[in-house]
C-alpha cells in the first residue's frame, strides 16, 4: 500500500525540478544555435574524411 505521507505532491516539492529545467531550457536558448553549429562542423569534417 501507498503511505499517505508520501503521496501528496505539491509545489513545492515539484520547485527543485521545475528550477532545473528551467536553467536547461535557459543554456539551451543561449547557446543552441552555437552548440547546432559546431555539432553540425564535426559531422561535416567527419564525413570529409
Amino acid at each position: 500500500m501507498i503511505d499517505p505521507l508520501f503521496s501528496y505532491i505539491g509545489p513545492e516539492t515539484m520547485l527543485p525540478l521545475s528550477s532545473v529545467v528551467a536553467g536547461a531550457a535557459g543554456v539551451v536558448m543561449m547557446f543552441g544555435r552555437t552548440i547546432t553549429r559546431g555539432i553540425g562542423r564535426i559531422l561535416r569534417r567527419s564525413r570529409e574524411l
